[in-house]
């Protein structure tokens, strides 16, 4: 409750100290502008080019990706494919890192219906049930005050018009952070270390999983395990951002 009050109290200053400023990077905001300045909210509605249909890398002109790249072919994960937005860099990534702070709350909901809004054509004409956000463990939870991934999963929801199952799955594991690990370490990191509820809400349907950044798959796979053993028929992994 301390912390939910000191993250409360801090974004009424911010908005007192900044009143009109860019939820993202403080510029001042145009009186037609709400949240994001025009710089920000154009990281969020620029495409940057060709991705492969399968796992969204980045992939030259012209390539047949319809059965994955050279990058993602030999690989069998619990997921079907995946959408992203961008690549993982530059002002995107700046973008992210910002969400991540414990006074990003805000700024991870803006952003989440600002991305769901581009989500949605890329997910057009696929078959969607249900959206499920890969969770935090209960301490990384606890120590940020929220999940991205989850203010990104209800705007998408949302949009969509679906049910959003925010409880659904657990991170039963308090693993050490995938970002300077190989492959491999990246993959046993997370080996069991999501878990899903014991019902049967997700028999047949078509999910949406939804996390911030995808690189090697390797969450994004485990968080699926729970999710076809439920006997999910479908399962698109729909992203910020992809490593690559």
């Amino acid at each position: 409750m301390t912390a939910q009050w000191a993250k409360t109290i801090g974004q009424a200053l911010r908005y007192w100290l900044l009143p009109g400023a860019c939820l993202a990077c403080h510029r001042l905001l145009a009186i037609d502008q709400e949240s994001l300045c025009t710089e920000c909210d154009r990281i969020l509605t620029s495409d940057d080019g060709p991705v492969c249909h399968r796992c969204s890398g980045s992939v030259g002109a012209g390539l047949d990706t319809s059965t994955g790249c050279h990058q993602c072919r030999q690989e069998r994960w619990n997921f079907d494919r995946v959408v992203r937005l961008g690549t993982y860099g530059g002002p995107l990534r700046d973008l992210l890192l910002r969400m991540k702070q414990p006074s990003g709350e805000s700024l991870a909901e803006v952003v989440g219906r600002r991305w769901a809004e581009q989500m949605c054509p890329k997910l057009a004409g696929n078959r969607m049930d249900l959206v499920v956000p890969v969770p935090l463990h209960r301490r990384r939870q606890r120590e940020r005050g929220f999940n991205v991934a989850e203010c990104l999963a209800v705007a998408l929801a949302e949009k969509l018009g679906v049910a959003c199952l925010t409880t659904w799955l657990r991170r039963v594991r308090h693993d050490p952070p995938q970002t300077d690990l190989s492959p491999t370490q990246r993959r046993a990191n997370v080996r069991g270390a999501f878990v899903g509820r014991s019902d049967h809400r997700l028999r047949g349907k078509s999910i949406v999983l939804v996390d911030d950044v995808l690189t090697t798959g390797s969450t994004a796979h485990e968080a699926a395990r729970p999710l076809r053993d439920a006997g999910a028929a479908s399962i698109i992994v729909a992203v910020v951002a992809h490593g690559r």
